[in-house]
């Protein structure tokens, strides 16, 4: 009967022995993960940053590649602008009132974007291949750890003091004063450590490219009055007529005058035989 129940319980210790056996793997591992976390957050804290400029075919084709390539890496634009200068301008005579306008332009493109700090060497390297011809690439690392740890042990002192403030009496001014202080430097602290994660979690890259010059043809109007004067022969033309029409107003203003000038010759007549009876 003994070798019956023995029988019966040596499964159910099996059992309860392989489920301690696993509940102790699952501890494990559970403090493993919690001592990777802790040194994931104890651990380095390096910002990347990185600049290049190069010469592309065309800077508004290289621009939207760009936004597809940041968008397809996990990251996002905070920048993105074109400008064009004129190099060098220079207007010449096309006809009577028009002007041939020559421009030699030069166009400038610039992308600020944030990329993933593990996949900033892949898009470095998807942007070098865009490039005609790269003048620069630099890259900068700035260890943040120190700074990190410090907010860190500045903000548990503090929340620390906070706690221990609370047990004073609250209905003193200087107690609340003194703990309003040191909650808004816990919180500046806390938001410069996120500043902090970040600026390692995602490097800032500055892309400046731009193009050959190219030359703009533009026909415009002439600016310039003389330009629109006619010329030598047709200017001799219009004053011919301009002359004739002169002419036939001021014939046509001594008609206007005709009982005037009728009444002066009247008047003339009888002046010249007054005169010539008197000499007689």
């Amino acid at each position: 009967m003994k070798k019956i129940w023995i029988a019966a319980f040596l499964p159910i210790l099996l059992f309860a022995c392989k489920g301690n056996n696993h509940n102790g793997r699952l501890a494990e591992d559970a403090v493993s993960q919690e001592f990777l976390a802790t040194d994931s957050v104890s651990g380095s804290k390096i910002s990347k940053t990185s600049e290049m400029r190069f010469r592309v075919k065309n800077v508004q084709n290289t621009k939207e590649k760009l936004s597809e390539v940041i968008q397809y890496e996990g990251g996002f634009l905070v920048e993105a602008s074109t400008q064009s200068n004129i190099v060098e301008n220079e207007k010449v005579a096309y006809s009577i009132d028009s002007l041939l306008e020559l421009n030699s332009y030069r166009t400038d493109g610039l992308v600020i974007a944030r990329i993933p700090a593990d996949r900033l060497d892949d898009f470095t390297s998807k942007v070098v291949k865009m490039a005609v011809f790269v003048d620069f690439q630099s890259i900068r690392m700035e260890d943040l750890s120190g700074t990190f740890k410090e907010n860190s042990r500045k903000t548990a002192a503090q929340k620390k003091a906070t706690a221990g403030m609370n047990k004073l009496p609250q209905n003193q001014a200087q107690v609340i004063d003194k703990k309003l202080q040191i909650e808004e430097r816990t919180i500046a602290q806390q938001e410069a450590n996120r500043q902090i994660n970040a600026k390692v979690a995602y490097s800032t890259i500055t892309l400046n490219f731009y193009q050959d010059n190219k030359v703009q043809r533009l026909v415009t109007g002439n600016d310039k009055l003389s330009a629109y004067k006619p010329s030598f022969f047709q200017r001799v033309g219009l004053n011919i007529v301009e002359g004739w029409r002169i002419f036939k107003e001021v014939i046509l203003f001594i008609t206007q005058l005709w009982l005037v000038i009728l009444a002066l010759i009247l008047l003339y007549l009888a002046y010249r035989q007054y005169k010539a009876r008197r000499v007689k």
